[in-house]
């Protein structure tokens, strides 16, 4: 999946940089840890654990309201995906889409 997402990317023409993470608290840690100045949306690849951990991440900042506004988006690559079946976005490649065209929704 990664060399098919990296071409997603690679192909849009958007700025991005990848952070991989390896070991249980990596992708909290990262969340905890982004330039908000740097970067305006977090785009994470994976399941429903690894958002959990981006979302404990980002409301244990010292500026976690700020952390509220930034746009979250799912690729789902996990085993389950509940998150992704609930809002309607089970498949990399609908995901990618709608995050690369910018598709929001509250």
């Amino acid at each position: 999946w990664e060399k098919k997402i990296r071409g997603w990317f690679d192909a849009s023409g958007l700025g991005y940089t990848f952070r991989e993470t390896e070991a249980p608290g990596d992708a909290r840690d990262l969340a905890r840890n982004v330039d908000f100045d740097v970067f305006d949306a977090l785009v994470i690849i994976g399941g429903d654990g690894t958002l959990h951990e981006v979302c404990n991440g980002l409301f244990r900042r010292e500026d976690s309201e700020r952390a509220k506004e930034v746009a979250l988006g799912m690729v789902p690559t996990g085993s389950g995906n509940g998150f992704a079946a609930s809002v309607g976005s089970r498949n990399v490649d609908t995901a990618l889409w709608a995050i690369l065209k910018n598709k929001r929704s509250p």
